[in-house]
Formats: C-alpha cells, sequence, structure tokens
C-alpha cells in the first residue's frame, strides 16, 4: 500500500486555491489536461502561476482539446514562454474563419473532431494531483456572474513508487498539435 493523502473539494474557491498552491509548490514538472481553459480572472491566475513556474525551472506541459482552445489568444503568449510546452488536443485543420470553419469540419470529418479530450487534471511533480470534473474558468470556481457549475475534486499527495505513481499520457503523444503564433492567425 502507497501511503497517501486524498481529500474532496467540494468548495469552488478551495479548488482554486488548492491549483494555486500546488503550482507554487511544483519544483521540476506541472502537467495541466484541460478541456476548457477559459480567458478570464482564474483562466488568467492560473496561466500566471505557470508562468511563474516556469520562470523558476519547473517544466509546465499544458494540453487543451482545440475546441475551447483555438480562439484564446493567451495560449500564444503562454506557448512563447521558455520551459512551457503548449499542445491543442485534436486539432481543426482550418484555423480562419471560426465559426464556419467547424461547421466546414463537421460536416467533411464528423468522426474526427467528434473524438474530444475531456481530461480535467493538474498534476505536479509526479506525486500531487488535482483530479475531477471542473474546467478552468470562473464560472467552475463560484466566480463571476451564475449561473455556476456544481463540480467535484479529488486532490491526490503521495509519495510514487517506482512501481505505482501518479501518471498521465504525456503532451508529446500524437494526438497534439504544438501551440504556436501561426495557428492563431485568422486568413
Amino acid at each position: 500500500m502507497i501511503p497517501a493523502e486524498f481529500a474532496l473539494l467540494d468548495d469552488p474557491g478551495a479548488a482554486l486555491k488548492a491549483r494555486c498552491q500546488l503550482i507554487r509548490q511544483a519544483r521540476h514538472r506541472i502537467l495541466a489536461q484541460y478541456y476548457s481553459w477559459e480567458e478570464d480572472g482564474s483562466g488568467k491566475l492560473l496561466l500566471a502561476e505557470l508562468v511563474r513556474a516556469a520562470r523558476r525551472g519547473v517544466v509546465v506541459q499544458l494540453l487543451i482539446d482545440d475546441l475551447y482552445g483555438g480562439e484564446n489568444r493567451f495560449l500564444e503568449a503562454v506557448a512563447a514562454e521558455p520551459g512551457i510546452e503548449v499542445r491543442l488536443f485534436n486539432p481543426f485543420w482550418l484555423r480562419g474563419w471560426r465559426p464556419l470553419t467547424l461547421l466546414l469540419e463537421g460536416v467533411l470529418s464528423f468522426r474526427r473532431i467528434n473524438h474530444r479530450m475531456h481530461n480535467k487534471l493538474l498534476l505536479v511533480d509526479g506525486s500531487q494531483a488535482v483530479i475531477g470534473g471542473r474546467n478552468i474558468g470562473d464560472r467552475y470556481f463560484g466566480l463571476g456572474m451564475p449561473p455556476h457549475f456544481i463540480d467535484l475534486d479529488l486532490v491526490c499527495r503521495g509519495r510514487p513508487s517506482h512501481r505505482h505513481r501518479l501518471r498521465a499520457r504525456p503532451v508529446s503523444s500524437g494526438t497534439g498539435k504544438n501551440v504556436q503564433a501561426r495557428h492563431f492567425r485568422h486568413v
């Protein structure tokens, strides 16, 4: 048995605070995988924490589903930071003229674009994680105007052994595309 701690997070404010604390405690590596990362107060706060971690020498890998990441300008800025790798999961082929291009790809390749990544994971140094139902955005953390989402997270802490450790599929898997400035230019 692995000595570990687990705690449920049902309070949205505590869920945001836990994420900030884990990022601040990171020493080696942060892996964040989310279906949606909003460009609002909590999204910008957590991105600022990730940038500060990268500037401390922590390797930061961020994987966002392209359905909710392709239009967000913050990904381009964060991807330009040294020490941060940003990837889009199952990226759309056509970058400009959204939502028309989304409709076109939906007609031409529905089966491919219907495959989305719904992960909600923050993994720090392979031994601490927040997993659950919350994406990153004010509505998930009880901020801003209602309606707010009601979600639950699990905080996991424990020293991994060589046989049992918190794992996540690497950001560099073949299902994504690195974010670069050219992906955000509109035709």
